[in-house]
């Protein structure tokens, strides 16, 4: 009886096992588009040691313990895949951990999964079936003696493979961490998650004088020779005007002038346009915190957090910020969101930025509720009931955050107000159309409200997209066909980090004009202050007044690998999981293969200009004081 049992013991073992190798030489292959050899080493001998530890530590529902191993195991790698082919990027523990955070990939989790992601789960259904059978049987209902030394010999040889595989985390540990899916090529997927912690707990803040970090210094590693805030050709042309700040959900440039079947997509940022400052070349800079680093970019002009979102690994500190720097002027300030506000912990975001008043859900309420939270007629409705307020007593900073327009872009019938030719129809591309041009009709209403109370003359309107909507593995073929098609061009990264600015100011901008700089989210505060005569020289920013320099150089550090930066002239991105460095002409879009052979070059050199001010800004965050939170 015992060797029976032997045997049905060793049969589990090796069938769960190579099963867990499989599906793990799956998400290799979905990553890397290969089977990465340190990933199944590594990875596979974490998984080797988790299931001989199993099969030598329980003595009853082995069958049980096992499955349940293998349902944790293919949710990790499930979640793995999806993650990477929306963000491009492989997610760490805490990230999986706060993906309920993330209502872009909660909402578009079944756009996500394809039918390739369905061999994950080929074997679960079977065991399913087979469980009640194994429930049943004696050897795994009943304790039953195995020979104690092959258990503990067994158990031994678990933890020498579980060390051998943590090898990849003594090896790179110290490493610094530019793209997770690099790191995990070198290490394993397990060991860059112990890497990650590691990094989270170790004291790595730089040696940095804050007093010695000055907004000259940080334009000075741009290439930039600095010139006096007040003497940019802009300065002050808003001054003592109120800045009401519109950040549009998933709002890209490309929808910005373009029509289709005779229709304006956006008409009314069209119109915006003609009287406005428009910025064409502005890149979103956020990182895994999305929409709120976008306001946390906005208010600051210190780059977000590359490992986890800003909002949660800096809450606690006090950051100078915009709201803080105009109630000097004599602003008040206030955000407005229909969300929850603790939703990305903006309940402690916003106190550290300084706003004095902040509304949310419990302000809006649920009527026209439209995905995750009150539509956008409603937010920009019962924000000029404050706003009305707040005018009759001075000058004020209004932060709007629209949300409507987010994916997965399913609008009601009755919002659906952009005739679409057929071929649209249950499609992605058709679904963000729908939900764009019903954004900006709603922007259009505000402003007429605007208008209508007296409020428009004596203000500054910004307003700019949050980060692109359309990206990742939400595409189908059929999407990128249709997106293709109506570019006129294949979809590249230009285009998808690419984010419109315009900015209004009633009786200096009345003819329009178009500024093809480029820059990024990075470089709005400085901007805003500057054009309403704010002297913020003293401030340690990362960005600049566009307005004022025609260099430039700013970065992204999650939807690309950490370093990537733009100039004027190119884009550079680092090395990444599927692919190595690569540089993008701007003026064209064709990539420049000659300048990469040497490692010398102007390339190289502003790559790591690049590394040492997202160091910088994160030394910066650091010095900070930090604040009670209760």
């Amino acid at each position: 009886m015992n060797r029976i049992i032997h045997n049905i013991r060793q049969q589990q073992l090796s069938i769960f096992t190579a099963i867990l190798l499989i599906k793990l030489m799956m998400m290799s292959y979905f990553i890397y588009l290969t089977i990465n050899f340190h990933i199944m080493v590594y990875d596979g001998l974490f998984i080797l040691s988790v299931m001989l530890l199993i099969d030598a530590l329980a003595k009853k529902r082995r069958f049980l313990k096992f499955f349940i191993a293998d349902i944790v195991f293919t949710a990790i790698f499930i979640s793995i895949s999806l993650y990477f082919g929306y963000f491009g990027t492989l997610p760490t523990y805490y990230e999986l951990g706060s993906v309920g955070q993330v209502p872009s990939l909660n909402g578009s989790v079944i756009v996500l999964f394809s039918p390739l992601d369905g061999l994950f789960f080929y074997d679960v259904i079977i065991m399913l079936i087979m469980l009640p059978f194994y429930l049943k049987r004696k050897d795994d209902v009943e304790r039953v003696p195995l020979p104690s030394k092959r258990n503990k010999l067994q158990a031994v040889v678990a933890i020498v493979f579980l060390l051998i595989g943590t090898t990849g985390f003594f090896l790179n540990k110290t490493n610094e961490i530019l793209d997770n899916g690099v790191l995990a090529k070198k290490s394993g997927i397990f060991n860059m998650q112990l890497i990650q912690a590691y990094a989270s707990i170790k004291d790595d803040t730089l040696a940095i004088d804050p007093e010695t970090l000055t907004l000259n210094k940080t334009l000075k590693i741009k290439g930039i020779e600095p010139e006096p805030v007040q003497e940019h050709p802009k300065f002050g042309v808003a001054e003592g005007r109120n800045l009401i700040v519109i950040q549009m959900e998933s709002l890209q440039d490309f929808v910005i002038g373009r029509t289709i079947n005779g229709q304006e997509i956006t008409p009314h940022l069209n119109d915006l346009r003609g009287h406005s400052l428009y910025f064409n070349n502005i890149i979103q800079s956020i990182g895994a915190g999305n929409t709120s680093d976008a306001e946390f970019l906005m208010n600051t002009s210190l780059y977000p957090a590359g490992k986890r979102p800003t909002v949660d690994q800096f809450i606690d500190h006090k950051f100078p910020s915009l709201p803080k720097r105009l109630a000097e002027e004599g602003y008040h300030s206030a955000t407005f969101h229909t969300d929850d506000v603790t939703f990305w912990n903006r309940d402690e975001l916003y106190p550290a930025l300084g706003y004095d008043d902040w509304y949310d859900k419990s302000y809006f309420g649920e009527q026209d509720v439209v995905g995750h939270g009150a539509s956008d007629d409603v937010l920009y409705s019962k924000s000029m009931d404050v706003l009305k307020n707040m005018d009759k007593k001075g000058p004020f900073y209004a932060n709007i955050v629209s949300i409507t327009a987010h994916s997965p872009f399913e609008m009601p019938p009755e919002k659906q107000e952009l005739d679409l030719p057929n071929k649209y129809n249950d499609t992605l591309i058709g679904d963000y159309l729908q939900a764009q041009h019903y954004a900006d009709a709603a922007l259009g209403r505000f402003i007429k409200k605007l208008k209508a109370e007296g409020l428009w003359q004596d203000s500054m309107l910004f307003v700019y997209g949050d980060h692109s909507g359309i990206h990742g593995d939400l595409m189908t073929d059929e999407d990128r066909r249709l997106l293709n098609d109506l570019l006129g061009q294949p979809y590249s990264p230009l285009e998808k980090f690419n984010i419109p600015l315009m900015v209004s100011i009633p009786g200096k901008t009345n003819d329009g004009q178009t500024i093809s700089k480029y820059g990024g989210q990075i470089d709005f505060m400085p901007t805003a202050m500057s054009l309403l005569g704010v002297d913020y020289s003293d401030m340690t920013l990362f960005g600049q007044d566009l307005l004022a320099y025609d260099h430039n150089m700013f970065g992204m550090r999650y939807y690309l690998p950490s370093g990537s930066f733009f100039n004027q002239n190119i884009l550079y991105i680092g090395e990444s999981a599927r692919k190595g460095v690569r540089v993008i002409d701007l003026s064209n879009g064709k990539h420049i293969e000659d300048q990469l052979n040497n490692p010398k070059d102007k390339y190289d050199q502003q790559y790591k200009k690049m590394l040492q001010l997202l160091d910088q800004s994160d030394a910066y965050i650091q010095t900070l004081p930090t604040r009670n939170i209760e």
